[in-house]
């Protein structure tokens, strides 16, 4: 198969995978499953032609719920229980098609060299089905689709667990962990908050949505202590090796460091593999008292001679 092919049958796949659980209700009936599935990967290497197909469904969705509301007002009882329950689904699936389309706007660009993309896991997509059928708020659609783009390119990238937390973390666990991402520092290519002082760690958190003005960083690790998000507190730290050469960053302020004397411990709050899961469909946003952490422990690295530290 030439490369053009098959990037062009790897996009098909990974568009496939965003729409397979709605799959069923796109493909003609008058055709065999078969050959309905090879003609429709064929055409998703457009990713512009899976959303119009899912705007003709939604569009289809929306004439069945206005028969149902016509019958209605002249139900039996039995039969308006049944027509309420036929209009809920209808509504389930409107909400399913647009995080679903959502998520085709968050697919990760064809790399240089594909492998062949696999089918996602039933398991993971009657998981996913279930949580986008509900009433979700916009935040946490957002992160719904993000995670479905993710898994749909990478099958098997997206725990169950990790889709799990997604679709039933609470606004304000939700917030609180936000909060802490805005804080953290790209290390070496992992996030975390760096503990140069304890100053600094017990300052209020500007702009924080949980907690009042008030709010600091402890309080915020002792909110989301139960949901396995964050390391124990206390004995949180990274270790980078002697020798290592890294890029840390934070905001549009980077450095490179190389640890040319010793190995580099890093103290600080630092989320689980769980935690980064979820931390990888946020989009942090700019802080103060994340600068000025990064910025202090920048300089404290500057300021020993083990280490050497450049602007990036």
């Amino acid at each position: 198969m030439s490369d053009a092919l098959k990037k062009a049958s790897d996009a098909a796949s990974r568009t496939w995978n965003v729409i397979k659980s709605i799959g069923p209700f796109l493909i003609a009936q008058s055709e065999s499953a078969s050959e309905a599935y090879a003609r429709q990967k064929a055409r998703l290497a457009n990713i512009d032609t899976a959303q119009e197909m899912m705007r003709v469904e939604a569009e289809s969705c929306a004439k069945v719920r206005e028969t149902l509301l016509a019958k209605l007002s002249d139900a039996s009882p039995v039969e308006r229980i049944q027509i309420q329950r036929d209009l809920e689904f209808v509504a389930q699936t409107v909400r399913q098609i647009g995080i679903t389309s959502l998520a085709l706007e968050y697919q990760a660009p064809e790399p240089e060299a594909a492998d062949p993309v696999p089918e996602i896991e039933g398991h993971w997509i009657d998981r996913f089905n279930d949580l986008a059928r509900k009433r979700n708020e916009e935040w946490r659609g957002d992160l719904l689709a993000r995670a479905l783009a993710t898994e749909s390119s990478k099958p098997g990238t997206v725990s169950p667990r990790a889709l799990w937390l997604l679709g039933t973390l609470e606004k304000p666990v939700f917030d609180a962990f936000a909060s802490i991402l805005d804080l953290c520092t790209d290390i070496g290519g992992g996030l975390m908050i760096p503990k140069a002082n304890d100053k600094l760690f017990k300052k209020p958190i500007p702009e924080c949505p949980v907690g009042g003005s008030d709010t600091r960083i402890g309080n915020l690790t002792f909110q989301l202590s139960d949901i396995g998000v964050l390391s124990n507190s206390l004995m949180a730290e990274r270790q980078i090796p002697q020798g290592s050469r890294f890029l840390a960053r934070y905001g549009s302020s980077a450095f490179m460091v190389n640890c040319v004397g010793e190995t580099l411990s890093v103290s600080g709050t630092i989320p689980t593999a769980l935690g980064d899961a979820v931390a990888s469909f946020y989009e942090p946003r700019f802080n103060p008292l994340g600068l000025e952490l990064f910025t202090a422990w920048i300089e404290k690295l500057q300021a020993n001679d083990k280490y050497n530290v450049v602007p990036a």
